[in-house]
């Protein structure tokens, strides 16, 4: 078998980071970032699989661009309250293959190579809502996971309603890609994270259930200056492996179905 050695080159780059405040009462942002890379084989072609043991990150070792915006236009009234339009898109591009990623969490209302990230009003400061809670309407994402290397332990994805305050966020979800109904609910104690979801199929009774429990240290490794996070998930149920509600390729998968991982995240 032919040796083939591979240079691999990565960027992160900033495209936009602008904000501008026309009245005291109206503000916009607009902010992104662009990644992208490549790999060069021995025999100097640059078609390398972009998948192997070794890869990193989301889409293998990165052979590829990936570009994300965000939008942000708020309103605040004069009693305090605000509205916040969130409109998020992401555009990826491998040479040609860019409908790969059609079942992909970010793949929602999406076509071919582009992405919508996100599309919901977010409202705080309202009478009937506590002091710091919000409430989020729209088409989002729900990341269950740190964001270490890209990796996503599962993603809860659709249009629904978020509620969250300091502590807690309780969401529900419909993912009409996956044909599921899903319901988020997140609980913070001093250092200590907790996660749990459970999704159902609309079209019969099959179901999942995702946990995470997280310690987040203010050493790393408690030692030097920085942030150590110990990280256990489990997930368990139709599709926790796969398809609906899948689990990434680095967990331990079990004969019943279920999968779990333990991580340690520093910086």
């Amino acid at each position: 078998m032919k040796k083939i050695s591979k240079l691999k080159l990565g960027l992160t780059a900033i495209l936009i980071c602008a904000s501008t405040t026309a009245m005291a009462d109206d503000s916009f942002s607009w902010t992104g970032y662009m990644r992208t890379g490549t790999a060069i084989s021995s025999d100097k072609s640059t078609n390398v699989e972009s998948v192997n043991e070794k890869a990193i990150g989301r889409y293998g070792n990165e052979f590829n661009t990936w570009i994300s915006s965000t939008m942000n236009k708020t309103f605040t009234s004069s009693n305090g309250a605000k509205a916040e339009l969130v409109l998020g898109a992401n555009i990826y591009i491998d040479d040609g293959e860019a409908a790969m990623l059609g079942g992909d969490a970010y793949a929602f209302g999406g076509a071919g190579g582009y992405y919508l990230g996100e599309a919901s009003i977010n409202f705080s400061g309202l009478d009937f809502l506590p002091k710091d809670a919000t409430l989020k309407i729209g088409e989002m994402a729900i990341n269950q996971d740190v964001n270490a290397l890209d990796y996503k332990f599962k993603n809860t994805t659709g249009t629904g309603v978020i509620y969250k305050n300091k502590n807690n966020q309780l969401a529900f979800m419909v993912d009409e890609l996956r044909g599921t109904n899903a319901i988020d609910i997140e609980h913070n104690i001093g250092n200590i994270e907790t996660k749990a979801t459970i999704s159902q199929k609309i079209a019969n009774t099959d179901s999942s259930v995702s946990a995470m429990v997280a310690y987040n240290q203010n050493k790393l490794l408690g030692i030097l200056p920085g942030m150590t996070k110990y990280v256990a998930q489990f997930g368990v149920g139709v599709g926790t492996t796969g398809g609906d509600v899948s689990l990434s390729r680095n967990c331990v998968d079990n004969k019943d179905g279920s999968a779990y991982r333990f991580r340690l995240c520093s910086s």
